[in-house]
């Protein structure tokens, strides 16, 4: 358990150093949004195509691939990347959900559900 802690301790310092101070320079987001009610932390992975929620204690409670949820997106255009996301109450459900901003032609983002990590495109029925 210490271990797993040490572990993301020192992803969440690396990732802030590589990424923390570049916020001004390339507009892209610190990688990394606390939920103040829970304290789960979100993380940005590297790729910019998947988000993480650890808990307080350092466990992985999901991982979201936002690719497998629109596979033939990969193929129009292949090099898309979330640009921003943030913690947001979805006007649809009411619920408050991870708002995901993400660059590709004509592609706005979607919804990451908190407890369940489930994407659902911006066009998908709430």
């Amino acid at each position: 358990m210490k271990m797993r802690l040490w572990f993301f301790l020192l992803l969440f310092i690396t990732t802030s150093l590589a990424f923390g101070d570049k916020q001004a320079s390339t507009g892209l987001p610190v990688p990394v949004l606390q939920d103040p009610k829970t304290k789960i932390n979100f993380y940005l992975e590297s790729d910019r195509r998947h988000i993480a929620a650890v808990s307080p204690e350092g466990k992985l409670l999901w991982c979201c691939e936002v690719t497998t949820i629109t596979p033939d997106r990969d193929k129009t255009c292949p090099n898309w990347y979330i640009t921003d996301f943030k913690l947001e109450t979805n006007p649809g459900t009411g619920k408050k959900m991870i708002d995901v901003t993400i660059w590709e032609s004509g592609y706005g983002g979607g919804w990451i559900d908190l407890q369940t990590g489930q994407y659902l495109d911006s066009g998908s029925v709430l």
